[in-house]
């Protein structure tokens, strides 16, 4: 199952270039079981979170990357946060609609934290105002998996930079 989930994971990176990739009816059974796949580009993940490194490099020039606390929102099985891990980030905690997915996750050992809940407009109770640094969201906003209303809670849950 895990070799299946990730293969739905790296396919769920390439779905802007999918004829007809993903049903999504906005509930996590379509989320995780709905993929049909054609001929997908994979996401390359390394790309993603070299572009997130060089981010956090200049907007926190005084802070260790193990100190800059990232969220991988919408983080499926983890690919992205097992490319911030190889760059040196080490707190970086993980949220995603699907438990099975965070259950992938975590056997990749690079999150601190698994938050299980459908990101909204409405406040995520786990996650405190300002508490991350970053925010990496792959392939989330323009698949639908995420609202456009919830860029209020994306905005409410990192930091306002100083």
């Amino acid at each position: 199952m895990a070799g299946e989930l990730e293969r739905r994971e790296r396919a769920k990176g390439g779905m802007d270039a999918c004829l007809g990739a993903l049903t999504c009816r906005s509930n996590v059974h379509a989320y995780q079981f709905q993929v049909v796949l054609h001929t997908v580009p994979f996401t390359n993940w390394r790309h993603v979170a070299h572009a997130l490194d060089v981010a956090a490099l200049k907007a926190f020039p005084t802070k260790r990357k193990d100190e800059i606390k990232i969220i991988d929102v919408a983080a499926g099985t983890g690919l992205a946060g097992v490319e911030l891990s190889k760059l040196g980030y080490t707190n970086i905690d993980a949220l995603d609609m699907s438990q099975e997915m965070l259950n992938e996750a975590k056997k990749k050992n690079v999150y601190q934290r698994l938050i299980c809940s459908h990101l909204s407009d409405q406040r995520t109770s786990e996650i405190d105002t300002g508490q991350y640094d970053a925010i990496t969201c792959v392939n989330a906003l323009g698949n639908k998996h995420i609202i456009q209303n919830a860029m209020t809670e994306l905005c409410r849950i990192v930091s306002k930079g100083k």
